[in-house]
């Protein structure tokens, strides 16, 4: 019975450590009712794939963070692709000296103007 409940914790701890594509979506998704929507999704995949961003990139718009992996709660990032004028990555190495462990998995910043 010990080691059925050491393996049920073990394999608990290794699925929250995943981030589901449901999640991500709710997470990333834009406003758009279009492909749009997935355009910020897109990117983060993208850069995924090429190891610039990890599982849960900081995100940060016009100066304000939105989003980080630690946040307990957070609202939805309330922005559609039109308004977006400038996107920038940057990787965890570069940005976590200046927002710690936040930016574990990489900063995305987005401006509006």
């Amino acid at each position: 019975m010990k080691n059925l409940v050491i393996v049920f914790l073990f394999f608990g701890v290794i699925s929250s450590c995943k981030t589901s594509s449901a999640k991500m979506e709710r997470i990333y998704s834009l406003n758009d009712s279009t492909e749009d929507k997935f355009y910020l999704l897109n990117i983060i995949y993208e850069n995924q794939k090429n190891g610039t961003l990890g599982g849960r990139p900081m995100v940060i718009i016009d100066s304000s963070v939105k989003f980080h992996y630690c946040m307990p709660n957070f609202d939805k990032l309330n922005i559609s692709k039109s308004e977006i004028k400038k996107l920038k990555i940057t990787e965890a190495s570069k940005c976590i000296k200046l927002y710690g462990a936040a930016a574990e998995f990489g900063l995305i910043e987005i401006y509006t103007y």
